[in-house]
């Protein structure tokens, strides 16, 4: 409107000089810089998840110009979300990690916001629920191959990501595509071990769970150390087994957990029926995975290599 009241049919006003034509732009821009900052970043937000630390809504982010998930952080918890947001910039994009767009600082409600990739058909727990005997091999094979890829490419970063689980997998409704996401866990894996008990403990490795109750402590009061690839390993088995089944095969990796020990004593991995109804290959890939000794235990290298000889 600035702009056209100076302005005939033929041209700009003969009176108006063009120092005053520049001011007047000028104002219309500041207008335009002002109205932008005061409108709000999100639009349609729906919750999706509440804790303690924070909640996720699906939101449509007015800055990417499009559907997002934003992870917003209670003040006292940024640095959760600053590592968290460091920690996905650190492994690069892959196609079985969700991404990481954005960390910024909401300084009217107090909150440190994540803004992540949103994922459409909901989490592997979800599909699971619908699915009482697990996937069938194709599919299981499908997905097993996504997520091991997933955490292959983390640990060829150095990251470890310590709370791999169903909850943690999203699930894509185009192109059978699942994502790994929460982070918030992960650390170099060469670090020093500080949280023992990161993550579900029904997930945790017996050397995890097993130094945990020793110390009586999540903290590693003890400096032990521990391969934190091989930790990755037994969750992402433990998790693979819950695909094949809808099902964990125990509650806990300790010898307190009857389940547990009937592994140990290798009468059954889980319930007899449903561990006979796993395809024997399968079984080999899991107890493989799931070898309660570390050193035996298989790198991630050999999940892929077997996950991808399979068919």
């Amino acid at each position: 409107m600035l702009v056209s009241a100076i302005r005939t049919k033929s041209g700009l006003l003969p009176n108006v000089s063009p120092s005053i034509i520049v001011e007047l732009l000028a104002m219309l821009t500041m207008s335009n810089d002002t109205l932008d900052a005061a409108s709000p970043r999100f639009l349609n937000e729906q919750i999706l998840h509440e804790s303690v630390s924070g909640s996720i809504y699906k939101v449509y982010d007015t800055h990417l110009r499009k559907t997002a998930a934003v992870k917003k952080f209670n003040t006292d918890l940024s640095s959760i979300a600053r590592h968290e947001y460091e920690i996905y910039t650190a492994i690069g994009e892959h196609p079985n990690v969700a991404q990481a767009y954005d960390l910024f600082y909401d300084d009217i409600n107090q909150q440190a916001c994540l803004v992540m990739e949103f994922c459409d058909d909901g989490s592997l727990v979800d599909r699971l629920t619908v699915a009482p005997t697990g996937f069938g091999r194709e599919e299981f094979l499908h997905y097993s191959r996504q997520l091991a890829a997933a955490v292959m490419h983390m640990h060829s970063k150095g990251v470890a990501h310590r709370d791999i689980k169903g909850d943690n997998v999203c699930m894509m409704s185009s192109g059978r595509t699942l994502k790994l996401l929460d982070l918030g866990e992960s650390q170099v894996a060469e670090l020093p071990v500080e949280i023992l008990q990161c993550g579900t403990i029904t997930y945790l490795a017996p050397e995890i769970v097993s130094a945990t109750h020793t110390a009586r402590s999540r903290v590693n009061i003890y400096n032990w150390h521990f391969d934190l690839y091989k930790s990755d390993v037994w969750a992402l088995g433990i998790t693979m087994y819950s695909m094949s089944t809808s099902r964990l095969p125990f509650q806990f990796a300790h010898e307190t957990d009857i389940g547990y020990l009937h592994y140990l004593r290798r009468d059954t991995f889980g319930d007899w029926d449903t561990w006979c109804s796993i395809d024997g290959d399968i079984q080999e890939l899991l107890l493989n995975m799931c070898d309660p000794d570390p050193n035996i235990r298989w790198s991630m290298e050999q999940v892929v290599h077997y996950l991808s000889a399979l068919s």
